[in-house]
């Protein structure tokens, strides 16, 4: 194993929504098998103007695996994308479906100094009584969170974009770059915006990120 340090490490989100125009249309969707040190993938076959690293948000298109859910481009070609480290599974393709593409030049990338992520643990409804102590699991479902921190600069775009995303409270798709080892992407809110002007150091600002759905690790 070669241990990576974070100098690579790039984290970027995109808008609430993406634009229209930009929207694929799939007319196939088939599996890439695994091979010697690849996970498993799909191919997309679509007229394609993404581009490798870009994000796409699946909308229904006949595949729990894929349905709703947000990968980083790993390949492309003017006819097809591939998205790794994805298990297709069994489906059809809808009548209708419909990929939502984010390009490069509409993400924000944003300049953090601390990014800890924290896993949910299940969540359960106390039920005990005198008679005994008992639990049901909830009926909601939590993904996880990350606490994040930076430094204030009312000059830079990933600050104004920060502000923005707490403000209008809307999910975003993050997507964090491991340099050589693949991407990191996962819906997000912001929130819990605060800032700590100290005496003596520089300013900075914390916030929370909570996620929409676990973290996916996407490689090729």
């Amino acid at each position: 194993m070669a241990a990576k340090n974070t100098q690579k490490v790039r984290m970027c989100l995109t808008p609430v929504n993406a634009t229209a125009a930009n929207d694929i249309t799939p007319t196939a969707i088939a599996v890439v098998p695994a091979a010697t040190g690849k996970p498993a993938g799909v191919l997309v076959t679509a007229a394609n103007t993404a581009k490798v690293g870009e994000v796409v948000k699946f909308g229904d298109v006949g595949f729990a695996s894929l349905n709703n859910k947000s990968f980083v481009i790993t390949t492309a070609t003017a006819t097809t994308f591939t998205i790794g480290n994805v298990v297709l599974g069994t489906g059809t393709l809808g009548a209708t479906p419909k990929i939502s593409h984010f390009l490069e030049n509409e993400m924000k990338c944003i300049c953090l100094s601390e990014f800890s992520i924290s896993t949910a643990a299940p969540s359960v409804i106390d039920t005990s009584t005198y008679c005994g102590s008992s639990s049901i699991p909830s009926a909601k479902t939590e993904a996880g969170t990350a606490s994040a921190a930076g430094y204030v600069d009312v000059t830079d775009e990933g600050y104004l974009t920060i502000l923005d995303a707490v403000e209008n409270g809307g999910e975003h798709i993050l997507r964090v770059t491991l340099g050589d080892n693949g991407y990191l992407v996962m819906p997000v809110t912001l929130s819990g915006l605060s800032w700590t002007l100290p005496l003596d150091g520089a300013q900075s600002y914390a916030f929370q990120f909570t996620f929409g759905a676990a973290p996916k690790h996407v490689f090729a």
